[in-house]
């Protein structure tokens, strides 16, 4: 098959999805065609295309963060997607996240609609639910087509203008149109799709998120010093308390009343103050990087409130490190209790503080931790795609 896979970032976890779903495709004998607005900074396991071009990156913005337009702008960016996509003349496309402000989303379907093409929606989060944001929660305007979004400053971020109602209206035209099938990354982040009516007609699947087995896997060598005398560790990328800070201090001081050693990684805000005894690596980019200090804890405990689903439980049981997290989004999902972790209800720290001493006194088997999540290995990954592609 010839599939197109579109993303408006190249970076990040969606677009390292992207990449990872078209490399394993590829290596399965299909013809890939990557289409961002990022221009690589290395080479890529498969064809790509930047629709994007700095002289129109003013502009971009301007319609994005003024005319509320991040998902429905630059309309010569999509043009030149657009008669990439044309040349290469694809069976499927898949779309993944789309709010950016490179490239019109009303185009693209317009076109798959008219040249027939199959569309599959890569679900991130709630947007293709809402009228401009990735995550409504429990926000009222859901259930009044977002008619007036009440955070016009959140992201994707609007100064002047704003056309949440009828971006609404135009996401559900759109989809009842084409028909798309939507490849969910969590059973939480299609439910609340299906819950507002965004899927109905429509084709659904639950896939997880992929990761890289050759980066995580449960032989990679912890970081010097953490061989014999592992962690109890803590990861996010950036601290805030949607991702759960408060209870991750307060854990952290708790364990280390208990005698434990406590590894966090990660950036945090301005003023907080990790526990002195606490050992602290700064966030990083480097993802065989990332699979040492995993590899470093004895345990990890991700305090997350907002997860649509979780990389980096997924990631640390590949390295065969077990997971304490709570029942947030689909942060859950993977964890099978006492096969690869605990989960426990949001918010409960003294839950939280049980589960994690049961967790540490428990001998885990590496290799049988990450075997768990072998379904999540981007090869089983893609070849779950290419069948739901190819019926």
């Amino acid at each position: 098959m010839k599939i197109c896979i579109l993303n408006c970032v190249l970076n990040g976890s969606t677009g390292q999805i992207a990449i990872d779903l078209g490399d394993a495709l590829a290596r399965l004998g299909h013809s890939l065609l990557l289409v961002t607005a990022d221009k690589p900074s290395g080479p890529l396991p498969c064809a790509h295309v930047s629709a994007r071009n700095a002289l129109e990156t003013p502009f971009a913005k301007f319609g994005g963060r003024f005319l509320d337009n991040d998902g429905w702008t630059n309309a010569s960016g999509t043009k030149r997607a657009l008669k990439a996509i044309d040349t290469f003349s694809p069976d499927a496309l898949i779309l993944g996240n789309m709010h950016g402000m490179w490239i019109d989303t009303e185009r693209i379907f317009r076109y798959a609609i008219a040249h027939s093409i199959p569309l599959y929606l890569l679900v991130h989060d709630n947007w293709w639910a809402t009228g401009r944001c990735g995550n409504y929660l429990d926000c009222p305007e859901i259930d009044r087509r977002c008619e007036k979004c009440p955070n016009p400053l959140w992201y994707p971020r609007t100064l002047w203008k704003q056309k949440s109602g009828m971006h609404y209206q135009l996401k559900r035209s759109l989809i009842e149109e084409a028909k798309p099938t939507f490849l969910s990354n969590s059973k939480w982040a299609l439910e609340a799709l299906s819950s507002k009516g965004a899927t109905h007609g429509c084709e659904i699947h639950v896939l997880g998120m992929p990761f890289d087995d050759q980066i995580f896997h449960p032989n990679v060598k912890p970081i010097e010093g953490f061989e014999e005398n592992k962690a109890i560790g803590f990861c996010c990328g950036v601290w805030s308390k949607s991702k759960g800070i408060d209870y991750a201090l307060s854990l952290a001081d708790f364990l280390l009343k208990k005698g434990k050693r406590v590894l966090f990684v990660g950036d945090f805000p301005e003023g907080v103050n990790l526990p002195a005894e606490a050992i602290h690596f700064p966030s990083t980019k480097n993802k065989n990087q990332l699979a040492r200090y995993y590899a470093s804890m004895s345990l990890l405990i991700n305090p997350t409130l907002s997860d649509t689903f979780s990389m980096i439980n997924t990631e640390a049981i590949a390295c065969g490190t077990p997971v304490v997290t709570f029942q947030t989004g689909g942060a859950f999902e993977m964890i099978r209790v006492r096969e690869n972790g605990f989960i426990v209800p949001q918010g409960d720290l003294e839950s939280l503080k049980a589960a994690t001493m049961e967790a540490a006194s428990l001998a885990w088997d590496k290799q049988q931790v990450s075997e768990t999540v072998h379904y999540l290995t981007k090869d089983s990954y893609a070849k779950t795609v290419e069948k739901i592609l190819q019926d």
